[in-house]
C-alpha cells in the first residue's frame, strides 16, 4: 500500500482491495453458509494516518492461477494508493498473519522546524514503552526508525507509544510502516517465511 492510502481505515482498505480483486476476475474461494464471503485475511491493521509500504494478505483461490498475470490484472483495478508488489503460493498450512507477525518497523518523520525530542520517562528503564522498542535509530534531525515488538500478553499501541516517547501528537507526524516480521529462528517477513518453508520441503 502506498502513502496516499494513509487516511483510509482498515475496513475501507479491506473493502477497496476486495472490490479490486473481484473486478480483476480473481477466482476467489468463498465460505459456505447463508452469507458466503471470500476467504481473504489481512495482516495487522494500520492506524488511520499511517501508510504501509509492505503489508500482507492471504487469499484462497481456485486453480489455475497465474501469479504474473493476476498481479498485473489486480493492479489495473486497484484505486490509486493500493498496489500488489508480489505474490507467492502457499501449499501447506502456515500460521495466520495475525499470529505470525509480532515485530513492526516504522519510519517516523517530524514536521519542518521540529527536531526529534525524546521523553526520558518513556525511554528509561522504568518507562512503560521501553520494552516494546527493539531498535531505535535517529536519522538526521527529523527522521526516526523504530522496530517495535509485541509480547504474548501485551500489544504495541502505536499512538500511545509515539506520543509518549516523542511528546508530540501523532497527527503532526508522518508515519510509514515499512516492515512486518515474525520469528523463525530469526526475524523474517511473511514472504521470506513462506519461501523458506517452500525450499525446505
Amino acid at each position: 500500500m502506498l502513502f496516499r492510502s494513509k487516511c483510509l481505515s482498515h475496513l475501507e482498505i479491506t473493502n477497496a482491495f476486495l472490490r479490486g480483486l473481484r473486478r480483476a476476475g480473481v477466482p476467489l474461494v468463498y465460505s459456505e453458509g447463508f452469507s458466503p464471503s471470500p476467504k481473504v485475511s489481512f495482516g495487522p491493521p494500520l492506524n488511520v494516518g499511517v501508510a504501509g509500504e509492505n503489508e500482507y494478505l492471504d487469499m484462497e483461490v481456485s486453480p489455475p492461477f497465474d501469479i504474473g498475470e493476476y498481479c498485473i490484472r489486480i493492479n489495473r483495478e486497484m484505486p490509486e494508493g493500493l498496489e500488489v508488489k508480489d505474490m507467492e503460493f502457499v501449499y501447506r498450512k502456515v500460521p495466520s498473519l495475525s499470529s505470525f507477525i509480532t515485530m513492526y518497523e516504522y519510519e517516523i518523520r517530524f514536521p519542518e522546524k521540529k527536531e526529534v525530542r525524546l521523553s526520558l520517562y518513556g525511554l528509561n528503564n522504568n518507562g512503560k514503552f521501553r520494552d516494546f522498542i527493539q531498535k531505535f535509530d535517529i536519522i538526521g534531525d527529523r527522521t526516526v526508525r523504530l522496530r517495535l515488538k509485541d509480547f504474548p500478553d501485551r500489544k504495541v499501541k502505536l499512538v500511545s507509544l509515539l506520543e509518549g516517547v516523542f511528546e508530540i501528537s501523532m497527527e503532526d507526524l508522518e508515519v510509514i510502516r515499512t516492515g512486518l516480521y515474525g520469528w523463525r529462528g530469526e526475524w523474517v517477513s511473511p514472504m521470506e517465511a513462506v519461501r523458506k518453508k517452500s525450499l525446505s520441503h
